[in-house]
């Protein structure tokens, strides 16, 4: 059977007959067939056939059987039994290693010929020569392998170390664009949340704005373009101010409140008048509006400075004040330190520490039975008939006066009592005795004219 890949498919009578030339050649003993002379010989079957007895024997094949037509691979294979030689340590080959090397095998054996040996393509064959032993073939062939294998190892090696990087990479890039899609992410949300507040503080703004009447300036600060009508005038600063700041703690989120008894005031008062009504008690607007006790002595009108009930109070003091002789200003520092604990008592304060004269006396008569909140009037009398001599001699001892300061003082407050009635208690009595001795004389008179008469 002739094959189209045959490398003697040109060459005549090589399948002439029955194979007769090729096998003649392969079974001749003739001297003059020798391997060196079959080199110089033409390729015909005969010397073709010599010259493959030679490579079976070189190869350690089992003798060739087929001459009529090219032996298959697996034809081969057969022949070629018995390559495999392992040591103790070596691993088993694997079948397409088997296949591998046959192949090979086979080629290098089917384009030789009589002229010279075509060596397989195995690292370290010889490139010239005589076939080898088929089990130096395969321990060549094995030796290569295991090279390809290392370089296969670590051309693989090298693949998984470029894969690694590259997943590396791909993995930097993700976390990268990650990071990236975060920071974008973040800062979206960052200025989401500071436009959500920036839009929560102008509407805040706008709510005050409107319950309270307040403008604001470049810095955002809340201020008020005139006084808040129906506002004593001694309280609308402090009110002014605590609204003002009350407002910026709530628009900037200040957790710490400067005034934390007004603060909640900003959304339970509707308006600044409303707010000053529910506040007017706390100690900042009593501390304010008690300041009108320190014009006493001033005899203009002091309406509108604070709440009526304290101008009330006022009022009959500053009249009772300037029914009185004055000296050296101590009645307008009694008066002053007294109207001002007044105002304490009313509204649950402590009581003042301001180095007023007689400040002690005062404070001991305002906590007295002798003081009532109901009788401003009535309490001012008994306060400076309380003013005797005795006291006043003893105030003057402790704060050393001299002798005419003393007895001006002593003076001072003698016709302030004597104002508030002092002695006139003990004059009406005298009268009411001399009205009963007349009585009584007039009735004696009568008596003993009666017995006259009847004797």
């Amino acid at each position: 059977m002739k094959k189209v890949d045959d490398p003697y498919k040109d060459i005549p009578l090589f399948y002439s007959g029955p194979s007769f030339q090729l096998s003649q050649g392969y079974n001749c003993s003739s001297s003059s067939c020798s391997k060196e002379a079959i080199r110089g010989m033409k390729i015909n079957g005969h010397s073709v056939g010599q010259a493959r007895k030679n490579f079976d024997v070189q190869l350690k094949l089992s003798p060739l059987k087929i001459f009529d037509r090219f032996e298959e691979e697996s034809e081969f294979a057969t022949r070629l039994a018995g390559f495999i030689h392992l040591s103790e340590d070596s691993e088993l080959p694997t079948q397409n290693q088997i296949n591998t090397f046959i192949s090979l095998m086979h080629e290098a054996y089917n384009k030789s010929n009589n002229t010279g040996v075509i060596q397989p393509q195995i690292k370290g064959v010889p490139s010239s020569g005589d076939f080898l032993d088929k089990s130096e073939y395969w321990r060549l062939f094995l030796e290569e392998s295991k090279t390809d294998k290392k370089k296969e190892e670590e051309k693989a090696l090298a693949a998984k170390k470029v894969e690694e990087e590259k997943k590396k990479a791909e993995e930097k890039k993700k976390a990268e664009e990650k990071k990236k899609e975060e920071e974008r992410k973040r800062v979206e949300e960052e200025e989401r949340v500071k436009r959500a507040a920036l839009e929560e503080k102008e509407s805040k703004k706008r709510k005050y704005a409107t319950k309270f009447g307040v403008k604001y300036n470049t810095s955002g600060d809340a201020y008020f373009e005139s006084n808040p009508a129906g506002v004593p005038e001694l309280s609308v600063y402090h009110l002014k101010t605590a609204i003002s700041r009350c407002i910026y703690e709530a628009v900037n989120d200040i957790s710490s409140h400067r005034f934390p008894e007004e603060y909640r005031l900003l959304e339970t008062a509707n308006n600044v008048l409303e707010w000053y009504n529910v506040a007017k008690n706390y100690e900042h607007y009593v501390e304010c509006e008690e300041d009108i006790m320190s014009r006493i002595d001033n005899t203009n009108d002091q309406s509108g400075r604070a709440r009526q009930e304290i101008k009330d109070i006022y009022d009959i003091l500053q009249k009772m004040y300037g029914s009185l002789e004055e000296w050296g200003g101590y009645l307008d520092s009694v008066f002053t330190c007294f109207g001002r604990n007044i105002l304490r008592k009313k509204y649950g304060r402590a009581l003042t520490d301001d180095s007023y004269s007689f400040e002690e006396e005062i404070k001991e008569f305002i906590n007295s039975g002798k003081f009532n909140i109901n009788d401003i009037e009535g309490s001012t009398k008994r306060l400076l008939l309380s003013f005797t001599d005795e006291v006043i001699k003893d105030y003057c001892e402790d704060e050393d006066l001299d002798e005419e300061d003393t007895n001006n003082l002593l003076k001072l407050f003698k016709n302030a009592r004597e104002r508030m009635g002092e002695g006139s208690a003990e004059k009406r009595e005298r009268r009411e005795e001399i009205c009963a001795m007349i009585i009584w004389s007039s009735l004696l008179t009568v008596f003993f004219l009666v017995i006259r008469a009847r004797l």
